[in-house]
């Protein structure tokens, strides 16, 4: 019988042969009680788990460590983390994002002790250049919370929430990953997150870091065919839903009024991407670039457990 103390939050984190995205992770973690770290691992190499296996010798971090073989693939990953996950809340991390605020998980864990009720907390997602380490708000939080908390099929047409590393969820609401999906994988579970409870907590000061064009990331394996993999996930899920909702589209069989109010959502969308755009321009986002780049170059020194962040 188990009766070792469940944590507040469990971070999931899945690898695939990205060690600089899991030391980021390990060293901006603070060193406190009730969270975990689960990380389970898809690569080819023992290079994560040599640094997970010295890390966890010197951390007084919870770290459990899984060397998948055979690997089980992105999607079917994610949801062997969650039935692994023992936390209240569950944060699944790609090893493309990063906490980007300071006293990150102390700060979460207050906030989440402070407003029990909620099911869902939303943070702030920064997008960043690793070239320049210029960064830049994902889209604003009013839009973002406009959208999850009234309009939740919206994001089948335009993914406002951003990476899932982005929401802190109560574990006995996430529903699992469609292994069936690629593109909107991610889209499909948000929506019947929203959909089923909406006591979200906006959380704007707790930032996540999302690097932008890594080669091998899922956006860069789909490439050019993007376009034709969305409109066959759309046509599942409108199958799977059995739903005649617009934004989930019926493309050849498409109405006059839905064809006119996607083409008038397609120019709001893009006004408004070039605006969010040329905003950040003229107002730098207010994360100095040193300090994103010392996140973008962090290296896990075994001895050395000081949080940048």
């Amino acid at each position: 019988m188990n009766n070792k103390k469940s944590p507040l939050i469990s971070i999931l984190i899945p690898s695939y042969q990205y060690i600089d995205g899991i030391c980021r992770n390990l060293i901006q973690l603070s060193i406190i009680d009730d969270f975990e770290v689960i990380i389970f691992d898809d690569s080819s190499n023992k290079e994560i788990e040599n640094i997970v296996t010295a890390w966890k010798k010197e951390s007084c971090i919870t770290i459990t460590y899984q060397h998948n073989t055979p690997a089980l693939g992105a999607i079917s990953n994610w949801n062997a983390l969650l039935d692994k996950a023992r936390g209240e809340y569950c944060l699944l991390m790609h090893h493309d994002e990063f906490p980007l605020s300071e006293n990150f998980i102390s700060n979460l864990i207050t906030t989440l002790r402070n407003h029990p009720k909620t099911d869902i907390a939303l943070l702030d997602c920064i997008l960043i250049n690793p070239k320049n380490a210029h960064n830049r708000r994902h889209l604003p939080t009013w839009l973002r919370t406009l959208v999850l908390t009234h309009f939740p099929k919206y994001l089948y047409r335009r993914n406002v929430i951003g990476p899932t590393a982005t929401l802190v969820i109560r574990r006995s609401i996430f529903p699992k990953f469609d292994t069936r999906l690629h593109w909107l994988v991610d889209v499909d579970v948000y929506v019947q997150l929203f959909e089923k409870t909406k006591n979200v907590l906006v959380c704007p000061n707790l930032k996540i870091g999302s690097i932008l064009g890594r080669a091998d990331s899922i956006t860069a394996f789909l490439g050019s065919s993007t376009v034709k993999i969305k409109q066959q996930e759309l046509i599942y899920m409108r199958n799977k839903y059995f739903s005649g909702s617009i934004w989930l589209g019926s493309f050849n069989q498409e109405t006059f009024i839905n064809k006119l109010l996607s083409s008038f959502e397609t120019i709001c969308w893009y006004n408004l991407r070039a605006f969010t755009r040329l905003f950040s321009i003229a107002f730098p986002h207010q994360i100095p670039r040193n300090k994103v780049k010392i996140a973008l170059n962090t290296k896990v020194k075994i001895g050395s457990k000081n949080d940048h962040f």
